[in-house]
């Protein structure tokens, strides 16, 4: 478990990473490479630390609770919005 928990924090601290650049030129008004490619990104890492995220309440005992179970299904709608979003928009 505690593999599974580690994994889960590495994850989202590479995806916040990986958003940090595109973020950062989106701000200063960088022109894309392709359509759509900041706004991809962004869902992307929404996606990424929503399932990460709701698997780390998965794994702990937060699960347990109603809190936890209330944040977990919000993380995984929120992934799955981000998808939704993802896939409509043709990016």
């Amino acid at each position: 478990m505690r593999i599974g928990v580690a994994l889960c924090w590495l994850l989202i601290a590479v995806e916040l990473l990986r958003v940090v650049p595109a973020l950062s030129r989106w701000i200063e008004g960088a022109a894309p490479a392709y359509p759509g490619q900041y706004e991809s990104r962004l869902l992307n890492a929404v996606s990424g630390v929503s399932l990460m995220g709701a698997l780390l309440i998965a794994l702990s005992a937060r699960y347990r609770t109603s809190v936890g179970r209330l944040v977990y299904w919000s993380l995984l709608g929120c992934s799955l919005l981000a998808l939704v979003a993802q896939m409509l928009g043709g990016w």
